[in-house]
This record gives C-alpha cells, sequence and structure tokens, in this order.
C-alpha cells in the first residue's frame, strides 16, 4: 500500500509540473483522477475481506446531509448532464483518499514512511523555487511555483507541513538542530513568491499545535513567545520583499496588511474602480448571485453549472463565470447555496475535532501528527476563502487523507476508552443489562 500511495505523491507533486510545462495540464489532472479510481477498488476489496469500516457517525450523517443539498440543487435547476457529470468528478474523486485510512490500518513504520516521502516532496520545493525566483526576479511572485502550478497552493502546502514538524518538535520526536534545519528549508520558500496568505495562515501553525500539545507548561509564556517569533517573521517577509522587487507604492508586504484601504483596494479592485476583479469582488458576485433568488440562496444553481470548461459537452447554464470560482467557498455558494458552502465549511471543521481528541495520545504517533494537524485543519478552513480545493490537487488529496486517517484513529479512541470505562464497572461489579447490552454494541 505504501509505495503505492508515493507513487500517487509523485505523481501529484511532478505530473501537473512536468505536464504544464509541455502544455498538457489536463493529462496530469486525468491521471491523478484515474489513480483516485484505482484507490477506490482498493478500499471496496478492503470492506469486501476485512470488514473493517471505522467511520465516526458524524460522517455519515455529514455525507447524507451534503448529498441531499446536492440533489435537491440539481433538481431544482435542472442542470445539463456534461455539467453534472464534470461537477460530480471534481468533488467525489478525492473521497477515496479519505475512505483509504477508514478501511485499512495504516501501521506506524507504514505513516513514517509516508511522512518521510511528503518531507522529501516539501524539502524539494526550495531549489525548485529559488531557481524560479532567480529566472523570473522581475516578474511577479504568481511565478514561483515549486513544483505545484500555483504560488498558493505550494505555500500553503508548505505551511501545512511545518505545522506538522512543529507539532513533532514539541513532542520531542525531533531535535531542536533538525528542527531550525527544517524549519529553514520549509518557510523560506514562501518569502519568495510574495503570497500574501502566508502572513495570515502561519500564525495557526505556531499558536495551535502548542496550545493542543499535552502536558505542556508555561502555555502563556510560550504563547508570548510564539507571537514574538511571527513579529520578526512578519518583520523578515517584509525584508524579503523589498530585497527581491524593491519599493512597490500600495504593495509593500506589511503596508497592506497595516493600511485598511490598501487591503480594501487589493481584495475589491473592481469595486473601487479598477479594471480586474479581486477575491473580494469575486465574493461579492457570487453573494449577490445566491441572493437573487431562495432556491438560489439555499441550494444554488446547482453542481458542476458553473464550472470553467473548454469542452462544450461539459458547459453548464453558468459556465461563463467559471473562470470567477478561484475559492472553494466562491464555488459552493454559486453551485449548492449557503447550505452547502456551510456544509463544505464543516469538513475541516470536523477533522480539526478528531484530531483534538486524538493529540491526547502522548507518545502514539496519531497523537503527535494529530498534534500539528489542528492547525492544518484550521489552515484548510481558512484556505476555503484563499484558494479552491479541486485545483489545488496535491493539498487537496493529502487533506482528506489525513482527514480519513484523524477519524479513523479518533474512532478508535472513542472505541478503547468506551470498552476501558465498561471493563472498569465491570470488575467493580456494577454490570448492568444496559452495559452488557452496550459490551455487545462495542463488539460489534
Amino acid at each position: 500500500m505504501v509505495p503505492l500511495l508515493i507513487l500517487f505523491f509523485v505523481l501529484l507533486f511532478y505530473g501537473d509540473y512536468f505536464l504544464v510545462e509541455r502544455g498538457y495540464s489536463i493529462h496530469g489532472r486525468l491521471l491523478a483522477e484515474a489513480f483516485s479510481g484505482l484507490l477506490l477498488l482498493i478500499v471496496v476489496a478492503q470492506v469486501a475481506m476485512h470488514r473493517r469500516f471505522n467511520l465516526p457517525p458524524k460522517y455519515a450523517f455529514w455525507f447524507f446531509s451534503f448529498t441531499s443539498v446536492i440533489i435537491a440543487g440539481l433538481l431544482a435547476n435542472q442542470v445539463p448532464t456534461g455539467a453534472l457529470v464534470m461537477g460530480i468528478r471534481e468533488n467525489f474523486k478525492f473521497a477515496p483518499m479519505f475512505l483509504l485510512p477508514i478501511v485499512y490500518h495504516f501501521k506506524p513504520e507504514q505513516m513514517k514512511a509516508l511522512l518521510l516521502a511528503l518531507l522529501f516532496f516539501a524539502s524539494i520545493q526550495l531549489p525548485f523555487m529559488v531557481n524560479q525566483r532567480m529566472t523570473e526576479l522581475w516578474l511577479t511572485g504568481d511565478y514561483i511555483t515549486g513544483t505545484l502550478i500555483s504560488s498558493n497552493f505550494v505555500s500553503m502546502f508548505l505551511i501545512c507541513c511545518w505545522a506538522v514538524v512543529f507539532g513533532f518538535f514539541l513532542r520531542k520526536k525531533i531535535g531542536l538542530p533538525f528542527f531550525l534545519l527544517l524549519s529553514i528549508v520549509l518557510i523560506f520558500p514562501t518569502m519568495l513568491n510574495e503570497t500574501k496568505g502566508s502572513l495570515v495562515l502561519l500564525p495557526f501553525a505556531f499558536v495551535l499545535p502548542m496550545a493542543f500539545a499535552p502536558g505542556i507548561t508555561r502555555l502563556g509564556l510560550k504563547m508570548t513567545f510564539s507571537g514574538i517569533a511571527f513579529v520578526m517573521l512578519a518583520l523578515v517577509y517584509s525584508v524579503m520583499d523589498r530585497i527581491l522587487l524593491g519599493e512597490r507604492p500600495n504593495y509593500a508586504f506589511l503596508d497592506l496588511f497595516l493600511n485598511p484601504d490598501q487591503l480594501m483596494a487589493y481584495l475589491t479592485p473592481s469595486a473601487q474602480g479598477g479594471s480586474w476583479m479581486g477575491r473580494g469582488d469575486k465574493l461579492l458576485l457570487a453573494w449577490s448571485n445566491a441572493t437573487e433568488s431562495v432556491t438560489s440562496f439555499f441550494l444554488g444553481v446547482g453542481l458542476g453549472n458553473v464550472n470553467d470548461t473548454s469542452h462544450t459537452i461539459f458547459e453548464g447554464d453558468y459556465t461563463e463565470f467559471g473562470k470567477l470560482l478561484d475559492t472553494t467557498f466562491n464555488q459552493y455558494l454559486w453551485e449548492t447555496g449557503m447550505v452547502g458552502a456551510l456544509l463544505a465549511l464543516m469538513l475541516p471543521v470536523m477533522s480539526f475535532f478528531d484530531a483534538k481528541n486524538v493529540a491526547r495520545l502522548d507518545s502514539d504517533l496519531p497523537g503527535v501528527i494529530a498534534n500539528g494537524w489542528v492547525a492544518v485543519a484550521i489552515i484548510i478552513f481558512l484556505g476555503a476563502f484563499y484558494i479552491r480545493g479541486p485545483d489545488a490537487q496535491a493539498l487537496t488529496y493529502l487533506f482528506f487523507f489525513f482527514s480519513g486517517y484523524m477519524a479513523a484513529n479518533a474512532y478508535q479512541l472513542r472505541f478503547s476508552t468506551a470498552t476501558n470505562a465498561l471493563h472498569k464497572r465491570e470488575q467493580l461489579g456494577t454490570t448492568t443489562p444496559s452495559l452488557l447490552a452496550q459490551r455487545s454494541r462495542i463488539a460489534s
């Protein structure tokens, strides 16, 4: 299983890069989706052989609610068949990666191998991005993408990796020298591509792993230290920005956050009289469309109906607006309405609470990973307003895989806790018919 997943990681991190460079961007996406289909077959085979399905009930309820909203939106809007196929393909292709850890038990040594592979793929971004920065020195940082297809994607991926590494450091699984080296390798590249979101997301990678590390002492002092470290990092970002591209009126790194007028001009240039649309403008347009009717507000215009495609067979009734779906929240607000958008945001929130519970395991590898995953889940939640998940293939596939891993371990933790409590009560001689029934449910 591990070699297969590592091969998939290679495809995710290098397939898009080399195929896009050669003008075959669609092939990288199709190859990843074909691989995801293979994983679905493995999931089905695992369920058939072992009948293991360690899925917390809340995810089943979420899936039922989300699919109900989608079906209601499709019926209400009569979405064209081609657009429906595109919508299902884009939104459900990540499901096998979530289900794989639910049905297959990954041993600690297997997870370590996967983590080392991901650390390699993260580390290799540094030489790629340095080379791109030197080659594209006088162009915008949007071209500094590493082996991914967007500067936003690679920065989010590196920050998420650093959060997990920080969790390992807090649990004393890696030493200070190695942690500092990895911090340079993972954080420095995010300074090269002018990604403004890095300074929004990094504080969560600093604070959350520390907040949920068990047994940590003097939390207030360490939080203060984290705040000071972040301020220093923000200053380094600003200095690097000025060194690389000099003084740029209205676009200096820190000035953009410290000046509300500049920030609004950056987020909503069209609303301010500009000739292009920023993220804020696109969100306002999505909100304007959603509030046109009760149906569009609650159910949207139908899954896949706003997809951006060059093939007429997959076009929807609102394909002309497809290029405006540059964030996950925008997409779901357009296509599934406010109900679907809120449900989509619930997925990283549920993963956060799973990780928070699993982080209570002091020495076990799942607890160590969970210590950093509490930050990753929140970063992905915020990323719904920053990037579009289906486009960020590597980041989204990995999010679903580790969310499934957290869900499976949270299920096992709850099972173990209930079993231990039952055994204790039996030893005390307080067994009742209800407890016997509970034991039967646990065993099943």
